[in-house]
């Protein structure tokens, strides 16, 4: 009786994980017609590769993947529509399914996703206490995770008139340009942008940052938008690039929360929510930040980025260092 209660349990530990934590629901939006078979065998493969089942939905997921050239078509208030505040991959074909993957561990949902997996294994990564979180994390980076890619000067134009502009009426208009018929405009004395919906979707849905451009101008399709809003949306595209006045050890400094300040003035998203409700409970370090939030340091880099923008937070000064 023994032995089998024994062998019972070995078995329980070894069998995978419940077909119902490995799933996840992924709804497409692709263009009409479209073949749905390699569709599917690129999230078979990109399943295999995070030890997921990634099932394909045209009615419902967790997850919506839609067509990048699609994407690139799309209004911003369609796409919003169609993913209803869940979390988006786009698919190239060209790109291939490590894209896909880059994209799809960038989500939380398949991080906490993979984590449940790891605990309902038994395999929790050593230094993790109790949530299959890794402790060790920050000694593993890559240190360009850490300091941020390296901005073209064209795009650092772009910020650094952004950043003017956010403080003073008197700056002159912004120009910039993602390449031709997707141009913006940034009116800073009306505090007033006009965009092209193509440079929109570049911006919103592939979070690339535009180019200064002088003298281009958006075209008769260009859709208006606050100051605000476009300064969140283009720190949110800067995130992978060097942190607003990050200090030396910006990393492991506490980023403090401005008194009074809403994120859902300028977000809904709801990772974004969690992670400004963490800094106004308490002043936090992005690492300390990271851990409690449990989420990639990308996702991490681009809202403390428009947080930084925007003025929303700033970092701690440090002692003997006037604030």
């Amino acid at each position: 009786m023994m032995a089998s209660t024994f062998w019972n349990a070995l078995r329980a530990r070894l069998q995978p994980a419940p077909a119902a934590t490995r799933r996840i629901g992924v709804q497409h939006v692709l263009p009409y017609g479209a073949d749905l078979a390699p569709v599917q065998a690129a999230l078979d493969e990109a399943g295999d590769l995070l030890d997921l089942r990634l099932e394909l939905s045209a009615a419902t997921g967790e997850i919506v993947l839609i067509d990048a050239d699609l994407a690139d078509r799309m209004a911003a208030q369609i796409l919003d529509a169609f993913t209803e505040g869940r979390p988006m991959v786009t698919l190239r074909s060209r790109a291939g399914v490590a894209d896909l993957v880059a994209q799809l561990r960038e989500l939380p949902l398949v991080s906490q996703r993979r984590q449940r997996l790891e605990r309902a294994a038994g395999t929790s990564t050593a230094g993790a206490v109790g949530s299959g979180f890794d402790s060790r994390f920050d000694s593993r980076l890559d240190d360009t995770l850490l300091t941020g890619a390296e901005l073209a000067d064209s795009q650092r134009q772009v910020i650094e008139h952004l950043l003017a502009g956010l403080r003073s009426p008197l700056v002159p208009v912004l120009h910039a340009s993602f390449g031709p018929g997707a141009n913006l405009r940034i009116d800073f004395a009306r505090r007033s942008t006009r965009i092209d919906p193509g440079a929109l979707r570049l911006l919103r849905v592939q979070r690339e940052l535009p180019h200064f451009a002088p003298g281009a101008l958006p075209g008769e399709q260009a859709e208006s938008r606050s100051l605000e809003a476009m300064a969140w949306d283009i720190g949110l595209a800067a995130g992978p690039f060097p942190l607003l006045n990050a200090p030396a050890d910006g990393w492991h400094t506490p980023l403090v929360w401005r008194q009074g300040a809403r994120i859902e003035a300028w977000s809904r998203v709801p990772r974004h929510i969690e992670l400004a409700h963490h800094l106004q409970a308490l002043a936090l370090p992005p690492s300390e930040l990271r851990r409690r939030a449990r989420c990639g340091v990308q996702e991490l880099r681009r809202f403390v980025q428009a947080a930084l923008m925007l003025g929303l937070v700033d970092w701690q000064a440090s002692a003997g260092t006037p604030s």
